[in-house]
């Protein structure tokens, strides 16, 4: 018996430990990236998609908190740590934050569709205005629905002996809730699925109409950035079909506690992917983080201060070669010109001088 509640109680500490060591860095890692956007309104607030990206960033960071804080100490006591009550507020906040999360997600692939494929008509559709009545639909949505779990009926709960928030299926409401949020959660996914092929098949639109108001070297590294924010996106939304699917199907195969710990950590990885992928693709974000948290050896792009003074250095002198070439070939040609003058004028003379005598 004592070698059984040993065994149980070390299970129950690596769960709690592979919980912990998932969340709270990728929680941790999400509040710097928040700080760096909103330390730099005027480079990031002019784009919608960064907008919406702080409203996810928001209802992740929320899910990732109830994972670390609530979570992990529940599954180290193996009890509701605050009592049946808080508990059930804790599965409003979870489901308001996931419901927050799906129209959000649906909203920045529209946002991308605009930007790479209707690129003259992105700042008119999706400007402050527009960005926050988006904004507004997408938390009225996360609230009505996600607060129908504070209703008897329906109940999400965190079991800590399986490792995993889901569904009290003793409810009858819940049966339901759980299609309506399988259906959620797919339509969601076929947004996103038609914005995305979209983005890959039709060609961007041409850029006549902005063409007073942007040169084409302009267009075409604007085009560049909105497409790369696209892909950007994407890989986020393949861990999310991956992982939100499981948070709702690994249940009805199987009742281990591994397998639902499993769907634990691809919930958590789905949510504490995005700041690592900003990081890595994400070149304006990753060099203002690196300016912000590393300032002493770190310039605005992201390259150390002695690189970026070598490779200053590098172009102005590539620069000046180019000029100077440039002036020789021009003083070539005017050298060749004037003797080509010259001769001219010489053969005239000549000619005329030929005729008189004549």
């Amino acid at each position: 018996m004592n070698n059984s509640s040993t065994s149980e109680a070390w299970m129950d500490r690596i769960a709690a430990a592979t919980i912990a060591c998932l969340s709270l860095p990728a929680l941790a890692v999400y509040i710097l990236v928040v700080i760096v956007i909103a330390n730099n309104p005027q480079k990031f607030a002019n784009n919608s998609y960064y907008t919406l990206l702080l409203s996810l960033a928001l209802s992740d960071s929320v899910l990732l908190s109830l994972y670390g804080f609530y979570a992990v100490p529940c599954t180290l006591l193996q009890e509701n740590i605050f009592g049946a009550n808080f508990d059930i507020l804790i599965g409003v906040i979870f489901n308001i934050a996931y419901f927050s999360c799906l129209p959000c997600i649906a909203a920045i692939g529209v946002n991308r569709y605009f930007a790479v494929c209707q690129f003259v008509s992105y700042d008119s559709t999706f400007n402050r205005r527009n960005t926050r009545i988006v904004l507004a639909i997408v938390w009225a949505i996360g609230i009505f629905f996600g607060s129908g779990q504070a209703f008897p009926c329906c109940t999400l709960r965190f079991s800590h002996y399986n490792y995993s928030f889901a569904y009290d299926m003793t409810n009858w409401g819940n049966v339901y809730f759980q299609w309506f949020d399988r259906f959620l959660t797919v339509c969601s996914f076929f947004v996103i699925f038609f914005c995305y092929v979209a983005i890959i098949v039709k060609r961007p639109t041409k850029f006549g109409s902005t063409e007073n108001r942007l040169n084409t070297l302009q267009q075409t590294k604007r085009k560049n950035v909105e497409r790369n924010l696209a892909l950007q996106f994407g890989v986020i939304v393949l861990i999310l079909i991956f992982a939100g699917l499981s948070f709702t199907i690994v249940p009805e195969l199987t009742a281990n506690r591994w397998f639902m710990l499993v769907a634990s950590v691809l919930y958590i990885v789905n949510n504490g992917c995005g700041p690592f992928v900003y990081l890595i693709f994400n070149s304006t974000i990753r060099s203002h983080f690196l300016q912000l948290y590393c300032r002493s050896t770190i310039e605005a792009d992201g390259k150390p201060a002695g690189l970026m003074k070598l490779g200053a250095a590098v172009k102005v002198i590539n620069t000046a070669r180019r000029l100077s070439n440039k002036d020789n070939n021009k003083v070539k040609e005017l050298r060749a010109s004037r003797r080509n003058t010259t001769l001219t004028r010489r053969e005239t003379v000549i000619r005329r001088l030929t005729v008189n005598r004549q």
